[in-house]
């Protein structure tokens, strides 16, 4: 089970790929044996536009963005279980944009001999992987170009804004809905050294067996330290979105923790979570938490009545 800590190898990462799950344990071993497995940190690029299409990728964790020169945001963005370049690679057309990891992420690799190779002992690889070519094309025709496709969101990082830390009774709502009553899991930097003692969080072992686990849950948080620590960091990098929780008067201008997740995410992947310590019939103070955060949507909430819900940090 990935939800056990320890090493993780390519075969374990292929076998929780959602595109390749109907395939057989031999038939798996051909892919994984000549496979290759690349971890992208957060803006690295992985295929440029314009170059030969002379490999196909399938994400196994994060997510990438599509972009083509001169667009003002990505064209689509790609999720974990879809791969990226299988058009060129099939047509033998060069690449049609380039490809950036938004988050960091996992790929795994076929490049065209080894690709060759597995299909003339895999044949059934082609079902899946066209499979995936005729959905992505009937979504481009079905989609306005003005309208980029997102990637469901699978792991969120939480983080305190202003200058007070996130009460513990948050903490706890938020692990009975998403996590006891839900299929989510939270993960914090405590539990990561139980169980990786002396490793930091950019270790590889514990890179993959976080990359692995969101093939476990529906959805994970990351609970960021109060301030900008290396888990910390690495909770924001590896979140499709961010999630700030804000209680008291607002302060001026963003922690370093804040600063740090605003340069990480877009503000269409980031939410504001307004805590009031009582009932009232109205709030105030919303405007000057949003003075200097832009986000896509703010919700409020009472500390004895917490009503966040996986819906509204996932959507």
């Amino acid at each position: 089970m990935a939800d056990q800590p320890g090493a993780l190898n390519t075969a374990t990462l292929l076998r929780a790929t959602a595109i390749f799950r109907e395939l057989s344990n031999d038939q798996l071993a051909e892919i994984w044996s000549r496979a290759k497995i690349h971890n992208l940190r957060r803006s690295d690029i992985l295929v440029h536009r314009s170059t030969p299409s002379d490999s196909v990728y399938v994400v196994v964790s994060g997510r990438f963005e599509a972009w083509i020169e001169g667009q003002k945001s990505a064209i689509s963005e790609i999720g974990v279980g879809e791969p990226i370049g299988e058009i060129g690679f099939f047509s033998g057309a060069p690449r049609t944009a380039t490809i950036i990891a938004v988050r960091d992420s996992v790929v795994l690799e076929l490049d065209r001999a080894s690709f060759d190779e597995v299909a003339r002992e895999v044949p059934a690889i082609y079902q899946p992987l066209l499979r995936a070519l005729a959905h992505r094309l009937a979504d481009s025709s079905a989609r306005v170009a003005s309208e980029p496709r997102s990637a469901a969101a699978r792991t969120i990082a939480v983080i305190a804004g202003g200058n007070e830390p996130i009460p513990q009774i948050f903490y706890d709502r938020l692990d009975n809905v998403v996590g006891r009553r839900g299929k989510g899991r939270l993960l914090n930097r405590d539990y990561l050294q139980r169980h990786f003692p002396g490793q930091s969080p950019d270790d590889p072992t514990v890179s993959n067996w976080l990359n692995a686990i969101e093939h476990e849950y529906e959805l994970i948080a990351f609970l960021a330290d109060d301030t900008l620590t290396d888990w910390t960091r690495k909770a924001i990098r590896q979140a499709d979105q961010v999630l700030i929780v804000v209680s008291g008067a607002a302060s001026d201008g963003l922690n370093p923790v804040e600063a740090f997740a605003f340069a990480t995410h877009p503000p269409a992947r980031r939410r504001l979570v307004s805590l009031h310590g009582r009932r009232a019939g109205w709030v105030e103070g919303t405007a000057a938490w949003l003075d200097e955060r832009d986000v896509a949507m703010h919700h409020h909430g009472r500390w004895r009545t917490i009503s966040t819900s996986r819906a509204c940090i996932a959507s």
